[in-house]
């Protein structure tokens, strides 16, 4: 998700290596805490490239093409909320 955002995400080994250190320091006690609490946590990444509720509805796009002119069409034929 941050990549197509042509923000650089690093993957070599040693960052790796730091990424996982620093998951082992809080997953164990995240799953520690939902099984006592008797909850499923969700899975850290989701599988499902889709928009949260929150983030595209008609009327937003309605109002992002009002203020592209032209270009509007380009937003209003995207359509992948659901």
């Amino acid at each position: 998700m941050l990549a197509d955002e042509d923000l650089k995400i690093h993957d070599d080994p040693e960052f790796l290596e730091k990424l996982a250190h620093l998951r082992s320091m809080y997953e164990a006690y995240a799953y520690g805490l939902a099984q006592r609490l008797v909850i499923m946590l969700p899975p850290w990444v989701n599988a499902l490239k889709r928009k949260d509720n929150w983030e595209a509805g008609p009327w937003d796009r309605l109002i992002q093409a009002r203020g592209l002119g032209e270009h509007a069409q380009k937003i209003l034929r995207v359509e992948d909320h659901f």
